[in-house]
């Protein structure tokens, strides 16, 4: 399975592509059979915004898988930091964290759902 952007809603793109890189990186830089990135980010739905976290893996052989979700609203002071553009990702990580502990082990699971039922 190879991604695809288009197959990604808009506001998402940018952040699996991050997803994506991230993972390529660690793939390079560690030498394993897979690496595993995430990217954090916001997502505007009807005018409301929620958190978006995706969790890449690639493969050696060059697949990509993707988990995404833990789509949280955010709370008025991470929104009013989004208004003034001093929003970053570790606000949201740290946020996510709070509210779902579990959010990037399931996230890496259903990543390699594809990749451990292949085998």
């Amino acid at each position: 399975m190879t991604y695809n952007p288009k197959d990604v809603r808009k506001g998402d793109r940018e952040i699996t592509a991050t997803a994506i890189t991230r993972a390529e990186k660690a793939l390079e830089s560690l030498g394993g059979d897979y690496g595993v990135g995430y990217c954090e980010g916001i997502i505007e739905l009807n005018q409301l915004c929620f958190t978006c976290v995706w969790c890449a893996v690639v493969t050696r052989n060059g697949t990509h898988l993707l988990g995404g979700g833990v789509h949280i609203p955010l709370n008025p002071s991470l929104l009013r930091k989004k208004v003034t553009g001093e929003l970053l990702e570790k606000d949201i990580e740290d946020f996510v964290q709070e509210n779902f502990p579990q959010a990037y082990k399931i996230l890496v699971e259903y990543a390699l759902l594809s990749l451990v039922n292949s085998k």
